[in-house]
């Protein structure tokens, strides 16, 4: 069920007049069934898409014209530099409410003497359904570009704000006319749940027809004596410490006491005003009954605000559906596994496919690398080099410098200094599971790498199950097989038949004969490769670059988010050094220790 009413023929803002265009600045953002992150994604928009929109919400949710679906305009409490979703190009709005309104709801109070219209489209010429007098108080959750909002609660369309120009000067700029409606600031209303008041002045006016002067004051003395409860209710519990007593009390769930403080307001609120406020005799008569309402859920609190440290929507994360998985991605169309905040690749919109990345370090500096290989800068998503499979070294692109190659497999200083205990079994199984998230990501290079390290970590332990060699050994084939190593895939499979005894192994026993058959086949492709144009090798090695090279604006630079945290505790999360763009670090040493895999702290 839409949280928000779909246009009638006769309410149609599909003007040109009262459209506006926007352009997705962003590397993809996501079109969702209605204006809230948990509604149903619907389509994609990459960046450059232009769309021509009809309403905006007042926190920030746009209405496309030629399809059904929202799109938001600014993630509000990101880090700033990061929250733009999508751009007004063209022609100023003209907006009723400007400021951002954290609820999706806006509380206006009639300040026109002679009453304000209420029309069944965003027209003057519209049909007329009713007047609100002056004093009273109107909702509303979309405008229009022109200065129109879309009441909330009750049917039809008021004009907030119009404007006029000299007919005679085409380049007049609009002048604004005198205020019809105020809106109420959103810091004066934080604790009152606008969307249940809402639905308590439509309840009125369906049991009343016309509010009087009286019934206007009822119901602002009705908010007034809520309001107060909430104060008291929320005083006790803050100086008791004890706010389980408000989820005893049934007035609030424990997953809402989880929530920010404005949120828990807001919660007391429409749950006093329904159980407490209404079967009070003042005001059971003009208020009999709410119907039920469909509030459409706010946009995400700030981590750094509810929790101190930087989450997804601080980043700039928004989510985003594929192969039936909902990740995170970020401004730069990198994607994030929510459940794991582990990397998961870049988003390709002309292919509309996920090139897989993995996060490698090298003295302190992050990386992102391909499957191919291919190593890309986190700062200025530039590619800086790519491995050569043969030396397992990193060639930087631009020079092919002794002094400048990149060892993968050389340890760093840190890693020097945490390794000089003997390795343990926890050692052996943080290698082994990062081997296998890059397996899984197709990242081959960097699972032989990691299994290479768990490889070694279980021969320096003292004592070590057969299994688990076993188990590296075979994880560690299977990329050989995958990358066309045939001689260490016939290495690794030799040393499994050796573990396995009499018994026998018959997938080693097939690795082996693989790697004999292609051996005849290898052959000719060096051949081939020999009568080839120079470079040619490269580039057939570099089998995902030519995806890499159609990404385009995707791997485009992004504005600092906030500066990186000194204490070890604050600093970013693995994902963030890619989603956020930390600080520059230093590049790859010269001849000193290579990346590694940024897995797990060792045990």
């Amino acid at each position: 069920q839409e949280t928000v009413r779909p246009l009638s023929r006769g309410e149609s803002v599909a003007d040109p007049a009262s459209t506006r265009v926007f352009e997705v600045v962003r590397a993809a953002c996501t079109v969702h069934a209605e204006p809230h992150v948990e509604a149903k994604v619907v389509s994609m928009k990459p960046r450059g898409t232009k769309v021509i929109c009809t309403e905006v919400t007042v926190n920030g949710w746009l209405r496309l014209a030629a399809e059904r679906g929202w799109m938001l305009m600014t993630m509000h409490g990101a880090t700033p530099g990061l929250a733009e979703v999508a751009q007004l190009i063209g022609e100023p709005a003209l907006l009723a409410v400007e400021s951002y309104q954290p609820q999706g709801m806006c509380c206006f109070e009639v300040m026109c003497s002679d009453g304000l219209a209420v029309r069944q489209a965003p027209r003057p010429a519209a049909r007329l359904l009713g007047t609100r007098r002056t004093g009273e108080y109107v909702f509303a959750h979309t405008q229009t570009f022109d200065g129109w909002v879309r009441l909330s609660g009750d049917a039809g369309w008021v004009q907030a704000v119009s404007s006029r120009a000299d007919p005679q000067r085409k380049q007049q700029p609009q002048l604004q006319q005198p205020q019809q409606l105020k809106p109420r600031e959103a810091l004066s209303v934080e604790h009152v749940d606008l969307w249940v008041l809402c639905e308590a002045w439509a309840a009125a006016r369906r049991n009343r027809g016309q509010l009087g002067p009286g019934d206007v004051e009822s119901l602002r003395r009705l908010e007034q004596v809520t309001t107060e409860m909430v104060r008291n209710r929320y005083t006790e519990s803050l100086i008791s410490g004890d706010g389980g007593s408000l989820v005893a009390a049934g007035l609030l769930t424990q997953r809402q006491l989880q929530q920010p403080a404005s949120w828990i307001k807001q919660a007391l609120f429409a749950s006093l005003l329904e159980n407490k406020v209404l079967p009070m005799p003042a005001f059971k008569d003009l208020v009999r009954q709410l119907a039920p309402h469909a509030r459409v859920p706010p946009l995400p609190a700030a981590e750094e605000e509810h929790t101190g440290g930087m989450g997804f929507w601080s980043a700039a994360c928004l989510p985003f559906e594929f192969d039936s998985m909902t990740y995170m991605m970020a401004p730069n169309g990198i994607m994030i596994d929510p459940s794991t905040q582990e990397l998961v690749g870049s988003w390709c919109p002309e292919t509309e496919e996920v090139v897989p990345l993995a996060m490698v370090q090298n003295d302190g500096a992050t990386y992102m690398m391909t499957p191919d290989g291919t190593l890309i800068d986190p700062v200025t998503l530039e590619r800086v080099g790519a491995v050569n499979p043969d030396t397992r070294q990193v060639e930087p692109f631009g020079g092919m410098d002794e002094g400048d190659l990149v060892r993968l497999e050389q340890p760093t200083v840190q890693e020097n200094l945490e390794e000089d205990c003997r390795p343990g079994p926890a050692d052996v199984q943080r290698h082994l599971e990062f081997a296998q998230q890059n397996a899984k990501r197709r990242c081959w290079n960097m699972a032989v790498d990691a299994y290479s390290r768990a490889l070694d970590a279980c021969e320096a332990a003292k004592a070590m199950d057969i299994e688990v060699e076993e188990q590296i050994l075979r994880g560690r084939a299977a990329c050989w097989q995958q990358l066309g190593r045939l001689e260490d895939l016939k290495a690794d499979a030799k040393r499994l038949l050796g573990l396995c005894g009499e018994e026998g192994d018959a997938e080693a026993q097939a690795w082996i004969e693989l790697a004999k058959g292609g051996r005849a086949a290898r052959s000719a492709a060096a051949a081939s490769r020999a009568r080839a144009p120079a470079g040619a090798s490269h580039r057939e090695r570099a089998t995902d670059v030519d995806a890499l090279d159609g990404l385009g604006d995707l791997f485009e630079g992004i504005e600092a988010g906030e500066e990186q945290q000194e204490e070890e505790d604050d600093k970013p999360k693995p994902w963030a050094a890619a989603a956020a763009r930390p600080e520059r670090q230093p590049g790859p040493a010269v001849n000193g220790g290579g990346p590694r895999a940024a897995g797990p702290p060792p045990a």
